[in-house]
Order: C-alpha cells, then sequence, then structure tokens
C-alpha cells in the first residue's frame, strides 16, 4: 500500500516535470481545446447544413421541382454535417489512445 502511494506521487512529479517542459503555445493549446472542439462541431453542422440548403435551393429554383425537394437536402446536409462531427470526433478519440 506504501509502495503504490510512493509510485502515485512519483508518477505524479514526473507528469508535472513534463508540463513545465512544454512550450507555453502548447499550454495555451491544451487549455483552449474545448472552445476548439466546440467551434469544430458548430462550423462541421453548419457546413453541412449550407450545402444542403444550397443543393436544394438550385434544385427547386432551376429546375421547378417542388418544395419538397429543398427540405430533402436540408436533412441531407444535416446528416453529412453530423456524420462529419462523428468523423472527427472518432479521429480524436483514437489520437487519445495512442
Amino acid at each position: 500500500m506504501v509502495e503504490e502511494k510512493a509510485q502515485i506521487a512519483e508518477i505524479k512529479a514526473q507528469i508535472e516535470a513534463l508540463r513545465e517542459k512544454l512550450p507555453s503555445s502548447s499550454k495555451k493549446s491544451m487549455e483552449t481545446s474545448g472552445l476548439n472542439l466546440s467551434i469544430m462541431i458548430i462550423s462541421d453542422l453548419a457546413g453541412g447544413l449550407l450545402v444542403g440548403a444550397g443543393i436544394g435551393y438550385l434544385l427547386y429554383a432551376l429546375l421547378d421541382v417542388h418544395l419538397f425537394v429543398f427540405a430533402l437536402f436540408v436533412l441531407f446536409g444535416g446528416f453529412a454535417g453530423l456524420l462529419n462531427v462523428y468523423k472527427s470526433i472518432s479521429h480524436l478519440e483514437k489520437g487519445k489512445h495512442q
């Protein structure tokens, strides 16, 4: 039990020593990673929705199809945005575990 506590304290000291060696830019990026993640999620979702809405509107305006096509492409864009978010998050998770 005492050996385990000593090992834990030693590991914590090693982690702190490594954190001190990091450049200040790395420390700052670690602090703002939540903000970076939220901006990435919002931009993926918004990009998918905008592209889907744009394609739907062009088809609606140029080909004179039903408004249903516009709504359908907005849904496709939303699903594409969600898929992009899923891929980005799973890619980040793979990087953390390696």
